[in-house]
């Protein structure tokens, strides 16, 4: 596994994973946790499109902040503690230059 920082609303997707290493014709899982809070929703599309231009079984996880609607107290909780990173555009963590095996 390789973390790939890439900026959804600037950078060329799949040039920057195959720059990486990706083989694009085997099946990817990308881990897309914690990224939706920041780009705009055509950036968001965008970007689901060229993943779903990868090989046949690839997959994708996502991590994002539910509508109040949706969320119990437990999830007010988590969106509390969270939203303040999120909307301040700024790393909770600072972001590894590889993830280990």
């Amino acid at each position: 596994m390789t973390f790939v920082p890439i900026d959804s609303e600037a950078d060329p997707l799949r040039e920057q994973l195959v720059q990486s290493g990706l083989d694009p014709f085997r099946p990817v899982f990308a881990g897309w946790l914690g990224v939706t809070a920041y780009p705009t929703r055509t950036a968001i599309a965008a970007t689901l499109r060229k993943l779903g231009g990868f090989a046949a079984g690839s997959e994708i996880a996502t991590g994002h902040l539910p509508p109040a609607e949706l969320r119990d107290t437990a999830g007010n909780g988590y969106v509390e503690a969270v939203e303040p990173v999120a909307t301040g555009g700024r790393r909770a963590a600072p972001a590894p230059a590889r993830v280990p095996r």
